[in-house]
């Protein structure tokens, strides 16, 4: 039997609506994902992006500038961690780890060559 026009159409019967209650056992796991890797890409990038950020500007040496945002990397692993448990749309937390991953990432692409030149220079 076919469905009526009104049934082909109407919302709640799409692909992934008919697909998301067999995913529903898979999201703890999805969540255990990004709580894991999430955590430690967005703490490594931010951590790599702050201390040449730190080390580049004069603010501390470049060893001290290391231990304190290694420390900080913790702080951001244990937030994204939680909130990867707390957050009720997990698109957004992709969104979000993601955005600040790729932000990291071209602040550290934009700041080692000034840390290249400080260092050559010294």
């Amino acid at each position: 039997m076919t469905p009526s026009r009104d049934e082909a159409i109407s919302p709640g019967s799409g692909f992934l609506d008919r697909l998301a209650p067999r995913l529903r056992p898979l999201q703890p796991v999805h969540r255990a994902f990004l709580a894991i890797v999430g955590g430690y890409v967005v703490s490594a990038t931010t951590a790599t992006a702050l201390t040449l950020t730190l080390a580049v500007s004069n603010v501390l040496p470049r060893s001290e500038a290391v231990a304190m945002t290694t420390m900080f990397a913790y702080l951001v692993y244990l937030v994204a961690a939680l909130w990867a448990f707390a957050e009720p749309r997990p698109w957004r937390l992709w969104a979000v780890l993601g955005g600040l991953s790729l932000l990291s990432v071209a602040a550290t692409e934009a700041l080692t060559p000034l840390l290249l030149a400080r260092v050559a220079g010294s």
